[in-house]
């Protein structure tokens, strides 16, 4: 059965309910979007959302777009799917007889260029690039939550001066994505700066794989990594490549050997330029274990991330976190290559 016939196969076994939020959202057999993603595997997307990207992107966000996550909605498509929907006044409707819930807190919204965050502002001293997945697009936070947003309000405090970060972070996005995405908006918004936002399922289609066997297709991973690096470089701009911390390393055995060892290896990057924020949430969240403890409230999960709504990615208090070691080891290259100018003759 074709990927269009097990969808065509799963609205006719869901009930009328079920069928008008899936055409509400787009995700019915006539205008589903199912791209590539994951590194291989195959993405059932929201059409009012999303739209296709035939020049090596696959897919992204529709530009002035408002949209909520729902959770808890039953769907047997066999297709990883997305209930990203538009946020509107017929949602309620849309939503009456079935099992989904809004995530109140979710809501987003794309600028002009489809990316989250506010319109970018090329006229900013102080420009740069977020490349990513949902991490960086950020699942089930606010648009002042994403990591994004938060790494421009640090850089902001710190360097006092205005700042703004293009977020190209999608759900799904691969490093081949993630090239394509720089070589999308480099031209027209000339970074100062590019933070690579990795993570596990950008190497294999399995989240468990790499961090857990170091299973991935490295050498897939590492081509388009080198053709980010290479373009950072073309620009003299700084570039830092950042993994995003697997949540079970936290707490059990680390195995960093495995993960993000194995991508560090593969990088053709000075160590300046990697950097792995994991001690960092494993101190953030000890903090938190520290205070609740103190006041007889101590966290469930881990408060870094989603863990509340049975998702793996960052909470807002873990892109603050994420905002922070980023952002401390990005003023420290920025003012190195500050300094090397101004003392070269």
């Amino acid at each position: 059965m074709t990927l269009r016939g097990a969808l065509a196969r799963a609205y006719a076994e869901a009930g009328p309910a079920m069928q008008r939020l899936m055409r509400y959202a787009g995700l019915d057999p006539e205008t589903g979007l199912l791209r590539w993603g994951n590194h291989d595997r195959t993405l059932l997307l929201p059409s009012t959302v999303y739209e296709a990207d035939d020049t090596g992107r696959s897919f992204r966000l529709r530009p002035n777009t408002r949209s909520i996550w729902l959770r808890n909605v039953g769907l047997n498509s066999g297709l990883p799917v997305s209930f990203l929907v538009p946020d509107g006044p017929e949602l309620a409707a849309a939503i009456q007889g079935t099992s989904a819930i809004p995530v109140e807190t979710s809501r987003q919204t794309t600028n002009s260029w489809g990316l989250r965050g506010p319109e970018p502002d090329r006229n900013a001293p102080l420009r740069g690039i977020v490349l990513g997945d949902p991490f960086m697009q950020g699942m089930l936070i606010g648009d002042e939550e994403t990591p994004a947003e938060c790494l421009s309000r640090y850089l902001q405090t710190q360097l006092q001066t205005r700042v703004s970060v293009l977020n190209t972070g999608h759900l799904g996005y691969s490093p081949e994505q993630y090239y394509s995405s720089l070589r999308a908006f480099a031209d027209r918004f000339q970074p100062h700066f590019v933070v690579v936002s990795l993570y596990a399922n950008g190497f294999s289609g399995d989240n468990s794989d790499v961090p857990m066997r170091a299973r991935g297709d490295w050498e897939e991973g590492k081509y388009w990594l080198d053709q980010i690096t290479q373009s950072c470089r073309s620009r003299a701009c700084p570039y830092l490549d950042v993994p995003a911390p697997f949540e079970g390393h936290l707490f059990g055995q680390r195995k960093s050997g495995y993960y993000p060892g194995t991508i560090s290896n593969v990088l053709d990057v000075n160590g300046a330029m990697f950097l792995d924020p994991c001690d960092d949430f494993i101190d953030a969240h000890l903090e938190r274990v520290i205070e609740g403890e103190r006041k007889g409230r101590r966290p469930t999960g881990c408060p870094l991330f989603n863990d509340q709504l049975g998702d793996g990615h960052f909470s807002a208090l873990g892109s603050r976190v994420w905002a922070a070691s980023v952002g401390h080891r990005l003023v420290l290259l920025l003012q190195r290559d500050q300094v090397a100018r101004q003392q070269s003759p």
